[in-house]
């Protein structure tokens, strides 16, 4: 058996844009950064437990083995840029007819505008929601604009445990005749993902201001099945 596991936090300068003022605003954690990190590979012969002629055959010369992987969810802030593509619609600074970008309040086209967070956008979520969406607003005034950097926010685990079980038949010393049962995945347990970026795109109404994307921070998309593979393998 082998085994490994690590945790970790990987920090730096995420991109020397995000304040072009302040470097320090731009030091948070990476984008590829994953808490927990565990792995294992196994292999067990079961050996030979019987000389009898039938019962051998049925209890002698099984082997198994698999894999195991765990890993934290992978960091959405860090993967969408610090802003989760923010998409005003066209709103309005209040009492004006010109449009929220970074060019109208910050004067420059060169920082972009990022959300204002409201509350842990880690609180109240439902079922397979990794993100609050109604933890975030947006700039309406001249001169202002969300944090630099927002809270990480990290997505589902994943998951992944394969399995193999041989039986071997020996025929004689040279020849050896073995059967396979191969199964990836075979907890059947599924990976969840945002299908790509849409659920974790942050949208409002143009109108209202109020948050447009329902599912944002939900993981709606279930993947990973069971597979299952038989073979027969003669060794001479």
């Amino acid at each position: 058996m082998n085994a490994n596991y690590s945790f970790g936090k990987a920090l730096g300068i995420i991109a020397a844009n995000f304040d072009s003022f302040n470097l320090r605003n731009n030091y948070g954690v990476q984008t590829g950064n994953r808490t927990h990190i565990f792995n294992t590979a196994y292999s067990i012969e079961v050996g030979d437990h019987s000389k009898h002629k039938i019962v051998g055959g049925i209890v002698n010369g099984w082997q198994i083995s698999g894999i195991v992987q765990v890993q934290s969810g992978a960091n959405l802030t860090g993967l969408r840029g610090q802003n989760f593509g923010l998409n005003l619609n066209s709103f309005k600074i209040p009492g004006t007819t010109y449009n929220v970008s970074s060019t109208s309040l910050l004067g420059t086209p060169d920082i972009a505008l990022r959300p204002i967070v409201t509350c842990d956008p880690k609180s109240n979520l439902g079922p397979h929601q990794f993100i609050n969406p109604s933890c975030f607003s947006f700039p309406r005034n001249v001169g202002q604009n969300g944090p630099a950097t927002l809270p990480v926010l990290y997505g589902p685990a994943f998951f992944n445990a394969d399995l193999g079980i041989f039986k071997n038949f020996q025929i004689n010393e040279r020849m050896k005749l073995q059967f396979r049962a191969d199964g990836y995945n075979f907890l059947n347990h599924p990976l969840w993902s945002f299908n790509g970026t849409t659920n974790l795109t942050l949208g409002f109404d143009g109108a209202t201001g109020l948050i447009n994307t329902p599912t944002f921070g939900t993981a709606t998309q279930k993947q990973g099945r069971r597979v299952i593979q038989l073979a027969v393998k003669f060794y001479f």
